[in-house]
């Protein structure tokens, strides 16, 4: 995954980067490029800068800002919720680092190369509530056209949120898809989104690990004082009646018809719950089990005003985990109680 430091200097290409690199690192505020333009950022392992994208001046300003940040995040204390975030995946991400004196940057990495694809930086105005990132400069590199754009961009509007052990940098028009995130509702309303590798909100970093943090997100976000009303409730529900249980073979959650990625053998048990269209459910939605909590979910089929049908789909012999010890689940019964938050 990581680049050596002999690829790097072919990726350079034009000789005057590489000058124009070591004039600005003779300057005393060299920050932490090293002599062929690692990024050694103090997060991760070091960036890499490309000359088809970024120049030398960019990339030494970049990393004098960040390294400027971080000096105020050592020496003050961290107000407003100041620091280090990340929101992406294994292969890709971005990372912010901001303090109210020194400004932002969010760099845009990808991090099966260490390479940077794309640079925000520019200065933070805190009033109330709101953390206004105010750009100077925007570069992004785009994948259909091969190259890396500089972009106007408004100001950017975020808020801070409370959950569990984490702390969460919203930006303003992210707050309508963070309720629908917590209520497991509209996009966020599929098969196991919660134990996807992608980290869907810019989390703040801490010595924690990423799980740890995470474990008790059963817990109420504790939103700002007037944004509480993004905050949505799931949707919950009971089974108010078993129906028959047949076998298929090659049947999958992922559509309503069962394609998709199959399971081999499994059990169809059909459900009744007492939700419809008036507490706004819709056909192909899922709904999770959570007493007992098996793990499992129902995904509904028919819908009506007040009452649904759904489907509970198990592997023959398929059993779950509970105190490290492999069970067999228990058979549907009514009075299962469902939801569609996964937290």
């Amino acid at each position: 995954m990581k680049l050596t430091r002999t690829i790097f200097r072919s990726a350079l290409g034009k000789p005057f980067f590489l000058i124009g690199l070591l004039l600005f690192l003779n300057q005393p505020c060299f920050a932490q490029l090293d002599q062929w333009g690692y990024w050694e950022n103090g997060l991760t392992e070091s960036w890499w800068f490309s000359s088809k994208e970024f120049s030398a001046e960019e990339a030494v300003t970049a990393a004098s800002r960040w390294k400027q940040i971080g000096t105020e995040l050592n020496q003050k204390e961290i107000l407003h919720g100041a620091g280090d975030y990340f929101r992406g995946s294994d292969t890709h991400g971005t990372y912010v680092r901001w303090a109210p004196q020194s400004g932002f940057i969010m760099a845009h990495i990808d991090k099966c190369q260490a390479k940077v694809m794309g640079l925000t930086y520019g200065s933070v105005k805190i009033s109330g509530p709101q953390i206004h990132f105010i750009p100077e400069l925007s570069k992004v590199y785009s994948h259909s056209s091969g190259h890396t754009h500089s972009n106007q961009l408004p100001e950017m509007r975020f808020v801070q949120v409370g959950w569990g052990r984490s702390l969460l940098l919203l930006n303003e028009a992210e707050l309508g898809d963070f309720g629908d995130y917590v209520a497991g509702l509209g996009k966020y309303n599929y098969s196991d989104f919660r134990y996807s590798y992608y980290e869907e909100f810019f989390r703040r970093l801490n010595h924690a690990s990423s799980e740890s943090a995470k474990e008790d997100e059963s817990l109420q976000p504790k939103m700002p004082s007037g944004y509480e009303r993004f905050l949505k409730k799931p949707i919950e529900a009971t089974i108010t009646g078993v129906g028959r249980r047949i076998l298929k073979r090659g049947y999958s959650y992922e559509n309503p018809d069962g394609s998709g990625a199959s399971h081999e053998r499994v059990s169809i048990t059909f459900v009744t719950v007492d939700v419809g269209t008036q507490n706004g459910v819709s056909a192909g939605m899922f709904l999770r089990v959570k007493v007992p909590d098996e793990g499992e979910r129902v995904r509904l089929t028919r819908v009506g005003k007040t009452l649904s049908t759904g489907i509970l789909i198990r592997d023959i012999g398929e059993t779950y985990f509970d105190s490290e010890k492999e069970i067999p689940h228990s058979k549907p019964e009514v009075g299962w109680k469902l939801t569609t938050t996964p937290f």
